[in-house]
């Protein structure tokens, strides 16, 4: 019996599609970096022939964001390749060594704090008491800052008990005429790029 309690939830249907899935890794990886070689996403390296199940935690999430849960194998493989090459492009894999100016980035705009009571981690964002002017000046830079908080939280996702995110929205003093237009150009970036880039990570926005 499996020790992850994920992979015990799968409907049969899931469980399939996975496997597909998974036996199909070299090509995906191939697609993505133009060789097969293993890579290791959030800790998990990408095998296909290895028996870590936290794999299969990973690529349903892609088949269950793919065309409204409808398990589309080859929609969520298009996905995978996308956010693989997004990945290399964006060099996601070495954000988290990055500084950042601490009188910009700081507590005001976001942290990640403890978790919830399921052990999820939570990530908080506020988005009213900013200097937009000063925050969001490079547009680049704060998208940077923010998938590096994100990276964060993942680190504390395990795909064994833990495999989704908590995140707070504090809109305080927020108005919709009041938005600079590189904080309107630096929230409709980062919805997409979440939404494409990490599927099913988020189980509960709290606003």
């Amino acid at each position: 019996m499996s020790q992850n309690k994920f992979i015990s939830r799968f409907t049969v249907t899931e469980a399939v599609a996975v496997k597909q899935l998974k036996d199909d890794l070299p090509h995906i990886l191939t697609e993505a970096f133009g060789n097969s070689d293993v890579y290791t996403l959030w800790g998990v390296p990408l095998d296909k022939e290895s028996n870590d199940e936290r794999i299969d935690v990973i690529l349903v999430k892609f088949l269950r964001a793919s065309q409204s849960r409808e398990l589309n194998i080859p929609v969520a493989k298009t996905m995978l390749i996308a956010m693989l090459k997004w990945r290399k492009e964006f060099s996601a894999d070495t954000v988290l060594e990055e500084e950042f100016d601490t009188t910009v980035f700081n507590d005001t705009v976001g942290f990640l704090y403890k978790t919830d009571k399921e052990g999820r981690p939570v990530t908080y964002n506020f988005y009213g008491k900013l200097d937009q002017h000063v925050v969001f000046a490079d547009v680049n830079k704060f998208i940077r800052w923010r998938v590096q908080l994100m990276e964060k939280g993942v680190q504390h996702v395990d795909f064994v008990n833990i495999d989704s995110m908590i995140q707070v929205h504090d809109y305080l003093g927020v108005s919709i005429f009041g938005r600079t237009t590189n904080a309107k150009e630096a929230t409709n970036i980062l919805i997409k790029l979440m939404q494409d880039n990490y599927p099913e990570f988020l189980v509960k926005c709290i606003v």
